[in-house]
């Protein structure tokens, strides 16, 4: 494919997301040891939380977020079938994908990650967004873009809670240094964050919605 796709393989446990392996071009990760879920809480924002639904349309109000921050997002790739099985079979627990799309982040000319929308041809049930990067810092700068550019077409309360909330969690990997993973509690929708690897080779994960 003249695309790159970071693969991985996401087990869901306790509304928590496991160990990752990465392909592009490289060898294989190992396992890594994982730490329980923490949550962080977005109860300041009352009961009644607005959602939308994803949809494959949102790819393109994402390019356009990402663009104020010079991030070009590539037209999706488009996969059914068997296809959709190949490429997006993201989730350990069997769950197949019927339809899926696939977009390559790159900002200039550096090769940031994906975006992939999962789900049947009427509409994605989960978006991942996955993350590259060397350093703790650029990382933490690179997945707050992408994360506020996919979770403000889906939920209102997220547009000043996801700096501070990876913020923590790049904390808490600092120093234990293990698969670190954390969720949003009392969201109407599951969005789930994960960041595993070590100097030079850190993989950000963060999911919204369910893998079916």
């Amino acid at each position: 494919m003249p695309h790159k796709i970071l693969i991985t393989i996401i087990i869901l446990i306790a509304m928590g997301i496991s160990a990752v392996i990465l392909v592009d071009g490289s060898s294989l990760q190992p396992k890594a040891e994982t730490q329980p879920t923490k949550l962080y809480s977005c109860s300041n924002f009352g009961a009644e939380l607005p959602t939308a639904s994803i949809s494959y349309d949102d790819n393109d109000l994402i390019r356009y977020k990402l663009e104020k921050y010079n991030i070009d997002m590539s037209p999706p790739l488009k996969f059914s079938g068997a296809k959709a099985a190949e490429y997006c079979s993201f989730f350990a627990d069997g769950s197949v994908p019927l339809y899926c799309t696939s977009t390559e982040l790159v900002r200039n000319g550096e090769f940031l990650g994906n975006i992939h929308m999962v789900g049947t041809n009427d509409g994605p049930s989960a978006v991942l967004g996955v993350v590259q990067s060397d350093t703790i810092t650029s990382g933490m700068e690179v997945v707050t873009i992408v994360t506020d550019s996919i979770t403000e077409n889906v939920f209102d309360c997220m547009g000043g809670i996801s700096g501070p909330w990876i913020e923590q969690l790049s904390e808490r990997h600092v120093v234990e240094r293990l698969t670190t993973k954390s969720t949003i509690n009392g969201l109407p929708m599951p969005i789930l964050l994960e960041l595993t690897g070590s100097p030079g080779n850190y993989l950000w994960k963060i999911l919204i919605g369910n893998a079916t």
